[in-house]
Order: structure tokens, then sequence, then C-alpha cells
């Protein structure tokens, strides 16, 4: 982390002391990174000698150490494993059995920790009781970055070498540009609203983050200067900001762009129209989702035919294909999602997720769609799915929704899945044609 100037008094490091002098005994560590000397020369410390220096004076048992943070492997390269540096801020105090331990963007500098008015930081802070919650102890404990305790003799950062934590060079957003943000139905493009509180700086534009015009003061002034603008987002990809810019600005003002919900994100492209065969292996299988996802994704399920050191012929057929062993695995697939859609759910987003998530009920029933070989079949599996969904009885649990809140979503789910249904076959004489009629009487009460 950055650090005051070494030449001027640590005031982070002397407030800290000032903190602990009426605890007793105490040890304040510093875990930081280091250069290794060669030889007879002593280790480098990336820190100034400041934090030792405002060490409090007096005859109690009071110390400062320095320890040597361990750097993180990165396994994306499993034969030229990498090391990377460290980079989150983490603030740990620890007392009487009870620790907090924050993590964040705050840098141990004073404008980092509030001690002046210079910086805006963002940190999470947790609390732990080693009596009262062992386990919530254990794992900050765990989350700490490892390190190792440096002994003999130390060298410090000289005023040169020292980084500073100093605020940053961009304009600040003018308060008239309030609130930006984006919504989408989780598949298709999505929406950008921008809320003004105010009248902007004269000429002012907003772009993209590739610098692609959004909105203008004219257009704006055109359409008699809305306080809410909505615009249409013709990207797959969500916007994490958007540049402003105006007259007599220095540089662009950033301004950051949230999102309604997490059903508003899209999927990433790996999981993007999940082909029928890769959704009945999920919904098939008692393994994790990302370790069935990973296999096939990567290819490595073999069909019969390919399959090494196979010689009977009739079991180099592939009949997962037929219609029977279709609509046989079809069936049990269907079978699971009802199964996972009767478990309690915990919150409205993953109440999202079983229904229109990458491998919820919507996705299911577009892939059906998709892939079916005929109108015929697209309306049978798909009033199957329908007939799955209606005898959904969901379950009740500790702090999850109400089973009447999940019904009310699967009846508007079943209108969705109703409008899918071919118009050839929904209404139709054929035997098909009824007993898709007859399925949808049934699911409709």
């Amino acid at each position: 982390p950055f650090f005051d100037p070494p030449d001027a008094p640590n005031r982070p490091a002397q407030l800290l002391w000032e903190a602990l002098r009426k605890r007793g005994e105490c040890t304040v560590n510093y875990c930081v990174a280091i250069e290794a000397g060669d030889g007879e020369e002593p280790v480098a410390v990336q820190a100034p000698q400041s934090l030792r220096d405002a060490q409090l004076r007096s005859g109690r048992a009071l110390e400062t150490r320095f320890h040597a943070v361990e750097p993180a492997k990165d396994d994306s390269d499993e034969a030229t494993p990498a090391l990377r540096p460290l980079h989150a801020k983490c603030l740990w105090l620890e007392g009487e059995g009870a620790a907090l331990y924050m993590v964040g963007s705050s840098n141990f500098t004073s404008a980092g920790l509030g001690l002046n008015q210079v910086n805006l930081e963002a940190n999470l802070a947790f609390t732990a009781d080693q009596t009262r919650d062992p386990d919530t102890r254990r794992a900050l404990d765990e989350a700490f970055p490892p390190s190792r305790a440096l002994e003999g003799e130390l060298s410090f950062q000289s005023a040169d070498a020292t980084s500073v934590d100093e605020p940053g060079m961009e304009e600040c957003l003018p308060s008239a540009f309030g609130v930006a943000t984006y919504d989408s139905d989780g598949g298709g493009l999505g929406t950008l609203r921008l809320t003004l509180a105010g009248i902007p700086p004269t000429e002012w534009e907003i772009t993209r983050e590739d610098s692609v015009p959004l909105l203008t003061e004219s257009q704006w002034r055109q359409d008699e200067q809305p306080l809410d603008v909505t615009l249409a987002w013709p990207l797959p990809r969500p916007p994490s900001g958007l540049w402003v810019r105006w007259t007599g600005a220095k540089s662009a003002a950033w301004w950051p762009v949230n999102i309604v919900s997490s059903h508003s994100l899209p999927p990433p492209e790996e999981l993007r129209e999940l082909s029928l065969d890769v959704l009945l292996t999920v919904l098939t299988s008692a393994r994790p989702l990302h370790r069935v996802l990973r296999e096939r994704l990567n290819g490595s399920s073999l069909s019969p035919s390919d399959a090494p050191g196979i010689i009977d012929p009739l079991k180099k057929v592939d009949t997962s294909q037929f219609l029977l062993q279709r609509s046989r695995r079809v069936s049990w697939a269907l079978c699971s999602l009802r199964e996972r859609l009767e478990k309690p759910v915990p919150n409205e987003h993953c109440l999202q997720w079983r229904l229109h998530g990458p491998v919820g009920v919507m996705a299911v029933a577009k892939a059906l769609e998709r892939e079916a070989h005929s109108e015929d079949e697209a309306a049978f599996l798909l009033s199957e799915l329908a007939l799955e969904v209606y005898r959904v009885r969901p379950a009740e649990g500790i702090g999850c929704l109400p089973p009447s809140r999940v019904r009310a979503a699967l009846k508007g789910l079943l209108a969705e899945l109703k409008a899918m249904v071919p118009n050839a076959v929904n209404g139709g004489d054929t035997d098909m044609a009824k007993y898709v009629g007859m399925v949808w009487a049934e699911a409709s009460k």
C-alpha cells in the first residue's frame, strides 16, 4: 500500500499508537512487500522509517514488527506459474478474543484513512468473536494474506522511492448529472436511463467508454430538456460508466452506471443459448453445475461413435437423437427441473436464476423450441415442460421466499410458455393439438 511521505510524521501510525496506549501490552505488525538483500545487505522494506519511529516510548511492552507478504500464485498457466503483487489493502485490529478486519481501497495514509477530506474510499469491515462465533473468526484468519516475520537488520524506502496517495487529476462529475442506471431482461439488449438533477454545464456531451457519442446538449434541448432520458443500449455487455465532457473541463469526468439488479446482467458468452443436449446433461447430473459445464463446453464428452476401443458395431450407433430416446431423456430432465423448482428459494435473485437464468426454465423452453424437429414436437415438449411447472409444489424454508411468491412467479412463467406454443398446433383438430389443449386446460387451472 501507499504511505505518507517518509520525511513527514506518519499521522496514521501515530493515531494507531494513541488508540492502543490504553490497552496495556500491544504490538503493531506491518505486512508489506520487501526486496531481499544480497549477501550481508539488509532486507529492504517497501515502507517508510516513520512507521517504526511512530511507536510510543514508554516502559510498557510495546513493539513494532514487520512482516513480508507472501505473493499469491497465479495458476492460470500451470506450466509456468507466475507471481503477482498484492494490491488489496487490509487492516486488522485484534484484542481479547475479538477481531475487526477491514479490506478495500484505503491506503495507510492520512488521505486514505479519512484523517483529512481528500479521498473517498470503499471498504468492507468484518467483525468476529473467537468465543461466540469461532467459524467466522476462522474464516477471517484464512482470508488475511499470509506473511512471514522479518528478523535482523532492515532498511526502509527513501523519500524518492515512496509512493504517495495523491488525489486523482480527473474532473469531478457535476452534480447536475444524477444517476445512470442500466436495465434489461437478462437476454436481449438493454436500456440506459440517465437522470439529471439540474442544469448541466454548457456544451456538454455524454459518450460511451469507447468515446462513441450517446447524448449531447443540443439533442437534449431539442427534446425540451427532460430530467429523465432513456436510451437504447446497443451492446450485449452493460457499461461500467460513461464519459462526460463540457466546455472548460480539463478532462472528461466519469459517470458510473448502476445495474438495476443482477437479473439485468447478461450471462457470460459461454452460457448463452446452451444447446438442449448440454441443458439436459446439466439437469440430470448430480454434480456441481460448473464441473458439468466445463466438461461439456470443453468437448470432453464423446458420442458412442467417437469413443475409442469400441468394437461392437451396435454400440457405435448414437441413438441419443432417436425420437424415443430423445423424449425419454427430456422427460428425465424435466422431472429433475421440477425437483429443483420445489426446493426453498432464498431470495428474488435465486428465483429469477431458476426461472430465467442460463440453465433455468426459459432457457430449456427456448432450446426445446429452437431444436425441435417439427412444430408438433415443439408443442409437445413445451406442453410437457408447462405440465411439470404446473405440478411444482414449492417448499417452505427459514428465511426463504414464501411459497405463494414462488407460485405467483410460476404462474407468470406459464403464460410465457403458452405464448411459445406454435399457433398451427394450438387449437387444431389433430391428435397432437387435442393433447396440447388438454395439457393447457390442466395447467391453466
